[in-house]
């Protein structure tokens, strides 16, 4: 008696503990989320009708509001929690006895994993069912309107949900317990032993090696919930989230409980056999793997998502600024059109000075055709052509503004307003008149920054040609584009359903901002991802979106990259275990290398080594790989690199180049002069001669470097490190040095000439063409020898 009241009081300790602890250390939805309940059914099977009423207990004293009770309406709800937690820890108990004596012994065998998952599918089917029934408003509120079910459908998708919770959380914690503590002989609740000394060969005992592992295995397990822990906590944000918390619970821990169970089937499957130490170490290793790598994928996490929303939001930025550009670039358009047709229509500098009805006819026409040009540019206020002070005065030229500058629907005409009187200001004075003579001293069409109009009081943006006729400045012709409509322009742009576009100029002065003034300095909002991009006028366009929405994202990517990793692992673990039972490990890694020496390759690696027949065959295929890298690599001649080693060599450097931003190499190209000469006179031993003599020369000065005989008579250098360093001096001291070399034949003294060419790797250049430069500076070199010879280099 004393026994059940300790295992009763010590089962409600432990799910009231684990239930108040979840809550305080998990964001998660406590209406159907109970992660606790995973003791109920170990419990149960441990101690028997006594745990089982410990949970009950222990469930209902951790109940939020137990003590504020609500009368006989709330009665039905708790005799309704009572029920269920009650029954999941006695079902299992009840199931497991309720069978035939040879049915019930606890043993470590696929039958005892296939029983204990049906007994917890039937135990949590019926829990499940009395939950959905005795539901309280705010619990069934909690799944209303999810995944777009009706109100009606709310009670099944409730049942489901409490199933899937109840189901799998227990599996995952569970199985690997269950099954250990059968490994340590554990005395379950009125069980049949499953060992009789007197009965029971020395094959049906776990070794201790057996029982090792399973413990091991069950310890390392505990890592993947302190993962879920940590994930819920610091990675996936509003796991309070009925909708989040179900694609967790069906993307992640339906996958994870998968493999779990694939992983204590193959266990139990191949007790007492080498194939358990396989299943083991793969299992071990893969779990391990897993945890690490969702560790540290949760980790950089953060750098991922604010990559991707970088991406986006560059991407939204760059569509924004196309459509702000697309305006801009109407502008210069138009006024490029009327600058070529306001140059083009001046009969000559002199005429337009003196005649002032010439003048006048010339500006009636301009406005004129500008009239049309203007009405089609998207944006445009007004327009004008203001001709220099000098040949007009300071009001000569026209200015024509919109009638009304609304953007929608129909749009006014253009109608005469008054030129700026230029002598009413200073040259200097950029606010007023700088749209007349900032171009003027750049000599090219300006975009003049937004800027209020002395004449109609708005709020612009110019853009300004100057106009030179014969060489002398006659005027200026300019559109105002009103920056309403470019305002309105970016309240139309569309950043997600809860971003927003801006603008700024080259000062970092706010030209156009929802939240902040114009013409304050702009701030960063840190609550904001914010990307800006440079307009083709001068401005810069920022795209902002709240990271609080950038949760949403985070989620799903991490979601989706745990199931993903899972999944993975379970199919690694497959397919490890098939390989290694089969050993064909080390004949993979021979077949490879075989391929890789008959494709040319022969700087293979195999990292089996062993006394037994394979390990000797490694050796030997080692062996054979260096004796043919002499043959096939080495020129026979002078005893240098060949074209082979020189190939690889350059597809090396292409690679790195790839890899290695600030790659440095030069490449030094040398080709023997008057070898024919000597191979014609001497004979071809006299040629090779030459040949030696020259590689020599070649390998002292360049000592650091490789050096390739590519040719019969040319050769190439790959410097790098301290001889690119010094490639200049190191030239300079190969001239003078095959300078001086010599040999005799025949009594006569040959004098060693070699062109060269050097050619240094630059940022995106490919081997080849570094090559080809460094051969076209040789042929340079060898051009020059030849004319300073007044013959035939060859």
């Amino acid at each position: 008696m004393k026994q059940k009241i300790y295992r009763f009081c010590l089962s409600a300790f432990l799910y009231w503990l684990f239930t108040v602890g979840t809550s305080k250390l998990l964001i998660i939805p406590d209406e159907v989320v109970s992660p606790a309940i995973f003791l109920s059914p170990i419990l149960g099977l441990m101690w028997g009708p006594s745990a089982a009423a410990g949970v009950c207990v222990g469930g209902l004293l951790a109940m939020p509001g137990i003590l504020d009770f609500g009368g006989i309406a709330e009665l039905p709800h708790l005799l309704g929690v009572a029920a269920w937690l009650f029954l999941a820890g006695y079902l299992p108990y009840f199931m497991w006895h309720n069978r035939q004596p040879e049915y019930r012994a606890f043993k470590l065998t696929p039958v005892t994993l296939w029983r204990f998952i049906a007994i917890l599918f039937i135990t949590f089917t019926i829990t499940s069912i009395i939950r959905a029934a005795t539901a309280s408003p705010t619990e069934l509120k909690a799944v209303e309107g999810l995944f777009g079910l009706l109100k009606r459908q709310t009670g099944p998708l409730y049942f489901c949900a409490c199933f899937g919770n109840d189901f799998f959380i227990t599996i995952l914690f569970d199985l690997f317990l269950f099954f250990s503590l059968i490994s340590r002989k554990y005395p379950f609740y009125n069980a049949i032993e499953s060992i009789d000394e007197t009965e029971t060969t020395q094959d049906e005992i776990l070794s201790r090696e057996e029982r090792k592992a399973l413990m091991i295995g069950a310890s390392c397990y505990l890592i993947f919930p302190a993962i879920v822990i940590y994930l819920d906590v610091w990675q996936i944000y509003g796991m309070d989230n009925m909708a989040t918390w179900l694609t967790f619970l069906t993307e992640c821990l339906i996958t994870l409980d998968v493999y779990i169970v694939l992983i204590t089937y193959l266990l139990l499957r191949y007790q007492r056999s080498i194939m358990l130490e396989i299943v083991f170490l793969v299992a071990m290793t893969v779990f391990a793997s897993a945890a690490v790598l969702g560790w540290g994928s949760s980790v950089s996490m953060a750098k991922i998502v604010n990559s991707y929303v970088e991406e986006s939001l560059h991407a939204m930025s760059v569509i924004c600024r196309e459509r702000l550009d697309r305006t801009f670039f109407c502008v210069r358009q138009a006024v490029s059109g009327m600058e070529r047709q306001a140059i083009n229509s001046v009969e000559s500098y002199e005429r337009l000075t003196k005649d002032s009805a010439y003048r006048e006819n010339y500006l009636a026409a301009m406005e004129k055709g500008f009239d049309a040009i203007a009405m089609d540019t998207d944006g445009c206020l007004a327009y004008y052509l203001r001709l220099a002070p000098e040949i007009a005065g300071s009001k000569g030229g026209f200015s024509r503004v919109r009638a009304d500058n609304r953007w929608e629907g129909a749009l006014a005409p253009f109608v005469s307003r008054e030129p700026i009187d230029l002598s009413r200001y200073s040259p200097d004075d950029v606010e007023n008149i700088g749209w007349f003579y900032t171009p003027l001293k750049s000599k090219c069409a300006t975009w003049i920054e937004p800027y209020i109009d002395t004449n109609s009081d708005e709020y612009i943006i110019s853009y300004v040609a100057p106009l030179f006729v014969e060489g002398k400045f006659i005027g200026v012709i300019g559109i105002d584009i009103d920056f309403n409509f470019i305002v309105q322009e970016l309240r139309r742009m569309s950043i997600y359903d809860y971003g927003y576009a801006y603008l700024t100029n080259r000062n970092n002065i706010v030209l156009y901002h929802k939240d902040r003034f114009q013409g304050s300095t702009f701030q960063p909002n840190p609550k904001f991802r914010e990307i800006e991009l440079y307009l083709s006028n001068g401005m810069w366009l920022g795209i902002a979106t709240p990271l609080s929405k950038v949760h949403d994202v985070r989620n799903r990517i991490l979601m989706h990259l745990l199931a993903a990793i899972l999944i993975v692992a379970m199919l690694v673990s497959l397919l490890s275990i098939v390989m290694v039972s089969r050993a064909i490990r080390p004949l993979a890694g021979m077949t490879e290398a075989a391929k890789r020496i008959a494709s040319g390759d022969l700087n293979v690696k195999i990292s089996y080594d062993s006394g037994n027949e394979l390990g000797i065959l490694v050796r030997s295929i080692r062996e054979m790989a260096t004796k043919l890298e002499g043959y096939v690599y080495r020129d026979k001649l002078t005893g240098l690199r060949n074209a082979a080693a020189y190939m690889s060599k350059a597809a090396d450097l292409d690679t790195q180049a790839k890899l290695i931003p600030d790659l440095t190499y030069g490449v030094v190209l040398f080709d023997v002069n008057f070898l024919k000469k000597v191979n014609d006179k001497y004979g071809h031993q006299a040629g090779n001669q030459l040949i030696r003599h020259a590689s020599r020369v070649i390998c002292k000065v360049f000592e650091h470097s490789p050096v390739y005989r590519v040719g019969g008579d040319e050769f190439v250098a790959i410097l790098e490190h301290e001889d690119y360093e010094n490639r200049e001096e190191l030239l300079r001291r190969f001239d003078v040095k095959i300078a001086e070399e010599s040999f005799e034949v025949a009594g006569d003294t040959i004098t060693l000439s070699v062109a060269r060419g050097l050619s240094v790797y630059e940022q995106g250049m490919e081997f080849s063409a570094v090559a080809k430069k460094a051969d076209a500076i040789m042929y340079n070199h060898k051009s020059a020898i030849k004319a300073k010879y007044g013959e035939e280099v060859r």
